[in-house]
């Protein structure tokens, strides 16, 4: 197994292992081990939770979570649903967007979580409008912002300190995805 640090344009990359072009494994904030993959379903078929990279014209959209900052929709995926009704619920739910493309991109698990290893599923997705946001949430909307973002500014949740949110922005700058061809959606 060919093991090597990430370049230097990852801010902080102490700590990272590149494992193979699209597998990497590191601690996150708290010290839990994550291993994040670039390959479908590398985990599991069954994921316990969401995180969406959603886009809006040219910029990310992140929530403004109430007590953490911001963030990326995401979360538990509920008893009978699938990832993808997931997807479209917690960004909703999260930001008011509605979604009319996602792709899965990858996942990563965070191991020995509360006593269990937890699978997250990472989609790549874009948003074609907003509509009012649901009452009882724990988000107070959305923010829409220009790439490159730098998370480990005041205001970023710590959801989003740790390199799953560094690495898949340039995943995703890396593989031209989608947004590249004719420049009128998402420029990395």
């Amino acid at each position: 197994m060919n093991q090597q640090e990430l370049p230097s344009s990852i801010p902080g990359k102490d700590g990272v292992l590149k494992i193979t072009d699209s597998d990497f494994s590191f601690l996150d904030l708290i010290g839990h081990k994550i291993d994040l993959s670039f390959n479908d379903r590398k985990f599991s078929d069954y994921p316990d939770d969401v995180l969406v990279f959603a886009f809006y014209q040219n910029y990310l959209v992140m929530t403004k979570h109430k007590t953490r900052g911001l963030e990326l929709p995401g979360g538990k995926i509920h008893l009978g649903e699938y990832p993808l009704q997931a997807v479209f619920r917690e960004t909703w739910e999260e930001t008011g967007g509605i979604l009319n493309s996602i792709q899965q991109i990858g996942e990563y698990i965070i191991r020995d979580y509360k006593g269990k290893d937890r699978i997250k599923s990472i989609y790549y997705g874009r948003i074609t409008r907003f509509s009012n946001l649901p009452d009882g949430f724990e988000t107070n909307g959305f923010e829409l912002l220009s790439l490159p973002v730098n998370a480990q500014k005041d205001g970023f949740s710590p959801l989003v300190r740790d390199y799953v949110f560094t690495l898949t922005l340039e995943y995703l700058k890396s593989i031209k995805f989608g947004f590249y061809g004719d420049n009128r959606d998402v420029r990395l």
